[in-house]
């Protein structure tokens, strides 16, 4: 199952134990728009995806920046941005096996993010107003965010 913003939204991703998550064009205005020098377009768009599976959380991620010819990707839980969904994202994530370093979340329920996440490991670290970042204990330390 394919979860996409592209795409309308499929319901059986609720049920699915794989579910591809993925944004084919981050940055349409870029992809569309001509460079500031003229003299070409913009590359600064991107396309995102991840492997969420049940009873695993976030499994795999890579985000390319075809205009640029790179590719990133992580072996650890990738960022995603599940506009809306942070509650069962974040209750599904197995944190013995996955333990991403920051978690930006929006809402979950009446409590919050905080007591949960403190639950697994997390600190707060800051208020965006539309998200909280949450930072691992164990390397808060050691990050200049």
């Amino acid at each position: 199952v394919v979860l996409s913003e592209e795409a309308r939204d499929d319901l059986r991703r609720l049920e699915a134990d794989r579910v591809w998550i993925i944004d084919p064009l981050d940055g349409t205005r870029e992809f569309a728009e001509r460079a500031a020098d003229g003299a070409g377009w913009r590359d600064d768009f991107a396309v995102h995806v991840a492997l969420w599976e049940r009873g695993c959380g976030l499994v795999a991620g890579a985000v390319g920046l075809p205009a640029r010819g790179l590719v990133r990707r992580t072996d650890a839980p990738p960022a995603v941005d599940v506009e809306g969904l942070d509650e069962p994202v974040l209750r599904d994530i197995d944190y013995e096996r996955h333990r991403p370093w920051i978690i930006v979340a929006e809402t979950m329920g009446e409590t919050g993010p905080e007591a949960f996440l403190a639950g697994h490991g997390y600190a707060f670290y800051a208020d965006t107003r539309v998200n909280r970042i949450f930072v691992r204990r164990d390397i808060l330390a050691r990050i200049e965010l």
